[in-house]
C-alpha cells in the first residue's frame, strides 16, 4: 500500500476483559487525543498461531488438539519520536534502567494506527501487555531533537483489530 504510515500510541494497560473486543474503538480513541506519538514506516508480527498436538485415540487414529494460542513478535521499523518521548522512556526504563537485572517491567497497552495518505486512520490494532525486547537506533542528529529509531520489538499477551473507516 503506497502512501500509507502507521503511528504508534503507548497508553497505560487497561483492562484484560473479554468486552475490550466490543469496546475497541473506544481504546483506540482515547490514544487519538494523546500529544506522545511515533510513526514508523513499517510493522511485521501481527500473527496469531494455534498450536496443536497429535493425540491418539482409541482406535489407533491420531488427531490434532489445539494446545495453546501464540504471537509473534510484533516489529515496528523506521520510526520517529521526540527524544522525551513516552515511548522511549517506557523502552528506557524497561531495557536500560533494568541492566542491574532488577526485572520489572512494565507493560502497556500499545495501539497501532494504519493510516491513509492524508493522515487519516483506517485501522488499529490494540495490543495488551506488550514490552519491548529488542531496540537498535540510527545515529542522533545534533540539531534535532528526535530519534530515528532502526527496530524496536515488542511482545505482548494478546492483541485484537479495530475497524475505524475506509
Amino acid at each position: 500500500m503506497v502512501g500509507f504510515r502507521y503511528e504508534v500510541y503507548i497508553i497505560p494497560e487497561v483492562s484484560k476483559n473479554a468486552s475490550d473486543y466490543k469496546n475497541g474503538a473506544s481504546v483506540v480513541s482515547s490514544s487519538l487525543s494523546a500529544t506522545d506519538k511515533a510513526s514508523f514506516s513499517e510493522i511485521s508480527g501481527v500473527t496469531v498461531s494455534l498450536e496443536t498436538t497429535s493425540v491418539k485415540e482409541g482406535t489407533g487414529n491420531s488427531i490434532e488438539v489445539p494446545r495453546e494460542i501464540t504471537y509473534s513478535p510484533l516489529v515496528l521499523k523506521r520510526g520517529l519520536t521526540g527524544a522525551q518521548s513516552q515511548l522511549m522512556a517506557w523502552v528506557a526504563a524497561n531495557m536500560i534502567e533494568n541492566k542491574e537485572k532488577k526485572l520489572t517491567i512494565v507493560t502497556k497497552t500499545v495501539i497501532v494506527n494504519l493510516l491513509n495518505d492524508q493522515g487519516v486512520p483506517l485501522m488499529s490494532w490494540v495490543f495488551h501487555g506488550a514490552f519491548p525486547t529488542k531496540w537498535s537506533m540510527s545515529g542522533l542528529k545534533a540539531m534535532s531533537n528526535d530519534l530515528v529509531i532502526e527496530e524496536l520489538e515488542l511482545k505482548y499477551e494478546r492483541f485484537f483489530p479495530v475497524v475505524l473507516g475506509v
